[in-house]
């Protein structure tokens, strides 16, 4: 055993009585374990006194300065006053209207060009076509292309197709060029 359980073993007598003896005879001859030894006798009195302590006795001393406060002050006297259900609805309305007018709008991305709603009435020169059943899509797509034409919206209910052109002379020289063009173009007419 070292030095400090050895003090401990004889504070707490846990020695037998040979060791105790020889304990004593060293604790004689050197003043620093003496003190040691009183000192560790001294805590555990201390501990001693403290385990003693009511329990309950300190929970009465604490419900009396808990009733004594309490008469003071209110219990919320610290938080915000609160906003009535009116003024409540009136400040999320308020943010929503500002979410939607303000923020919205700069979140929003632009449309791409050449993207129109299909009510957006178009200033160019276009033509209405309706193409036979069968048509092959790269057909289609060649003679657009030869004529400088592009389909602006399409197909309708009863299968129209609106092509639009950057000039009105495309637009009139693509026409003569559909109408001969019977096997892909069912019915072709200037707007």
């Amino acid at each position: 055993m070292d030095r400090d359980d050895r003090v401990l073993a004889f504070v707490q007598g846990r020695m037998t009585e040979l060791d105790t003896r020889a304990f004593e005879r060293e604790m004689a001859e050197d003043r620093a374990l003496e003190v040691e030894v009183d000192a560790m006798r001294g805590l555990r009195a201390e501990f001693a006194e403290e385990a003693t302590i009511d329990v309950a006795d300190g929970w009465a001393r604490f419900e009396a300065a808990l009733d004594a406060e309490a008469g003071t002050q209110p219990a919320n006297a610290n938080r915000a006053p609160r906003f009535s259900m009116l003024q409540t609805g009136g400040l999320i309305a308020a943010s929503l209207a500002l979410w939607q007018l303000v923020a919205v709008p700069m979140m929003s991305p632009t449309p791409p060009s050449g993207y129109r709603p299909v009510s957006e009435q178009v200033d160019m020169p276009t033509l209405q076509v309706m193409f036979v059943a069968g048509a092959e899509i790269g057909e289609v797509t060649a003679l657009l292309t030869a004529n400088g034409g592009a389909i602006l919206s399409g197909p309708s209910a009863i299968g129209l197709y609106r092509v639009s052109f950057e000039t009105a002379e495309a637009r009139d020289a693509a026409l003569s060029a559909f109408e001969t063009r019977s096997d892909l173009i069912d019915m072709v007419a200037a707007e």
